[in-house]
Order: C-alpha cells, then structure tokens, then sequence
C-alpha cells in the first residue's frame, strides 16, 4: 500500500474532522483502499474454517462482496483504529465492537471477511501515513478520548 492514499499529515485536523463527522478518507482515497481491499480478496481471505474464500464464478469475482456505501462507511470506520495503531493506544476493544455489530447485520461469513480486511487495509494505510511523524503526549491523549467517543457511536 501507499503512503500517498492519506495526504493529511496532522492529527489535530483528523481529530477535529472526526469530531464534526466529515470523512477523512476522501471518495477517491475510499475508491482506492476498496479496490486494495477487492484485489487481496478472493483467493487470500480464509472462512472461520480455515477454508480459503474462492468466487463462485467470474461475475461473483468482478463484484464486491458487500453495497459500495456500506464499504465507505467501512474505510471512514477505520479511522479512529488507524490513529490509535499509530500512537500504540488500544484501537482493538474499538474494532472488536465494530466487528461485533457488523456480525448482528445479516451479511454473510464471506461478507464479514471482506469487511474485516477493509477495516484492516484501511486502518493500516491511515497508521503507515501518520508514522511520517511521532505521535507526542497530546496527541495520544486526543486519540484515546477519540476512541472511547467512537466506540459509544457504533
């Protein structure tokens, strides 16, 4: 993945981004961690079973596992997790309750794969961009609040 995908490079214009409920990630940065996402799918992902996730046919290959909108809102969810992998605070009490409610949504075993490697290629993109620089005591703090507001909104 490239660093490039996240061209803010304050935390502080994150945070207050987050806090007004704007996206961080904008449609072509989202378009581009999907399609990350889409391409290190099939073939890669394995079931709870350990199985391998294989398309059933070229069509099912082409198509993304899950709405478009519900993959954007997916890639903005990963935000405060990427921050908070990036100032080494527990981001995964967050993403364990975001995984938690997705699997309350009637999405298939393949479609939570799908969301979780998302979650993952998003939030990892967003941690590799911010660690151009360290993440000092004030800013740990803001992503700590940041992260406990987050997971009250899921």
């Amino acid at each position: 993945m490239r660093s490039s995908i996240v061209s803010l490079t304050s935390v502080l214009v994150l945070l207050a981004a987050i806090a007004h409920a704007q996206n961080v990630f904008s449609d072509q940065q989202a378009a581009e961690l999907i399609r990350l996402a889409h391409q290190n799918f099939w073939g890669k992902a394995k079931l709870s079973t350990g199985q391998v996730i294989q398309p059933r046919d070229e069509r099912e290959r082409r198509t993304l596992p899950i709405p478009h909108a519900d993959a954007l809102r997916v890639v903005q969810s990963s935000v405060p997790a990427g921050l908070g992998a990036w100032c080494n605070v527990d981001w995964r009490s967050y993403y364990q309750s975001f995984m938690k409610l997705e699997r309350q949504k009637p999405w298939s075993e393949q479609q939570i794969a799908f969301i979780g490697i998302l979650f993952g290629i998003a939030q990892g993109n967003l941690q590799k961009a911010m660690s151009t620089s360290p993440c000092t005591a004030k800013e740990r703090e803001g992503v700590t609040k940041l992260l406990a507001v987050a997971k009250k909104r899921l």
